[in-house]
């Protein structure tokens, strides 16, 4: 039994999770109370995001054995996702009464207090994690997020590249070095990091969109759209991924499909300057003005002061100009002007002369 149940854990390192999952089943078809299967056959369900079976196994292995300290750190992880912050920390100092040294423990700690945003704590609680062993890819790769959080991308890739040097598969760690190219706009870096991210196991909706977003930067649509949907069936209520869905298909010039998935967005985050934007654009080259116009008036007023509001003044300028209300349209085009976009001289004198300045 005990070579069965070390054949699961060889399928779980190569990522090969639908056998580890058949092997620990069957290891615990014949021993029902085999604690450590029960764990990491939550652990295989972990990864898979599917977080209720994760939970039973966790459970289960802790019934079995109330001091298993590694059961009470994964249940953490469970309670994380689903963003149970209160049961999260629970768990997780539970893990550390018993086993006050366990790394796995305190880099859980600080993914909890992180998602908090308690990130001062958080990196506390990593360092203590290296205290132990100063190579745990998993405490370097959390350290480089709270520096990408922190807006610092070079100690962000410098963590992320360490915990790579730490172990040369660890893909999340591939995903945060592409993030890290990703906030530099150096797009074929964070894709290639993004891809081997991809090519090692990790499945993230987050994953997804990002890299829907180098591919819209490289003008990619296609690429970008398989991305965006990939995100969506993995995250169905994910705005960001029906933004950049919405972006792809537009420049595919597939407007009405365009139109919905940002509406889509917009229903999921109404207040979302960016779709709202794009939903404006895709409805105004349908045609619809009247909700071109409502959009980019909402735009307005979600971001009065933002620098990139040029734009939205001159196609108000223009939808304006072409319902012959030239005061109004005189007004957003002095207002385009004021915040240095180029508006099409043409259309400023013409414009000049209808309401005779």
């Amino acid at each position: 039994m005990r070579v069965l149940y070390n054949l699961g854990i060889a399928y779980g390192r190569q990522n090969r999770l639908a056998e580890a999952e058949e092997i620990y089943l069957k290891v615990l078809e014949v021993r029902p109370d085999f604690i450590e299967a029960h764990n990491n056959l939550g652990e295989i369900y972990l990864r898979q995001s599917r977080l209720e079976e994760a939970e039973i196994e966790f459970l289960k292995a802790i019934e079995l054995h109330r001091e298993f300290a590694l059961a009470y750190a994964n249940l953490a992880e469970v309670y994380l996702r689903k963003n149970d912050l209160a049961r999260a920390e629970d768990c997780v100092e539970k893990a550390l009464v018993i086993d006050p040294a366990m790394t796995a423990a305190h880099n859980m700690k600080g993914n909890i207090l992180r998602q908090a945003g308690r990130l001062e704590e958080a990196v506390s609680a990593y360092k203590k994690a290296l205290e132990k062993n100063p190579r745990n890819e998993k405490a370097l790769y959390n350290l480089g997020l709270v520096a990408a959080d922190q807006n610092r991308p070079n100690e962000a890739r410098e963590y992320f590249l360490k915990a790579i040097e730490a172990d040369h598969r660890y893909a999340e760690a591939y995903a945060g070095l592409g993030l890290s190219y990703l906030k530099e706009k150096n797009w074929d870096e964070a894709i290639k990091n993004f891809l081997q991210a991809k090519e090692l196991g990790y499945r993230s909706p987050v994953l997804h969109v990002n890299l829907s977003y180098a591919f819209l930067a490289r003008k990619d649509w296609p690429a970008a759209e398989a991305e965006a949907r990939l995100a969506i069936k993995a995250q169905p209520g994910l705005a960001l991924a029906y933004n950049n869905l919405g972006i792809a298909l537009a420049q595919q010039n597939r407007l009405e499909e365009a139109r919905d998935a940002l509406s889509r967005a917009l229903e999921l985050s109404p207040l979302e300057r960016d779709a709202v934007l794009n939903l404006a654009a895709v409805e105004y080259s349908l045609g619809h003005e009247d909700r071109a116009l409502e959009l980019f008036l909402k735009a307005l007023v979600l971001s009065p002061q933002h620098p990139g509001n040029g734009s939205i003044y001159n196609n108000l300028a223009v939808i304006y100009y072409r319902r012959g209300q030239y005061e109004q349209s005189w007004e957003f085009c002095l207002k385009a002007l004021q915040t240095g976009f180029r508006v099409d001289p043409d259309f400023v004198d013409e414009l000049r002369k209808k309401v005779k300045k």
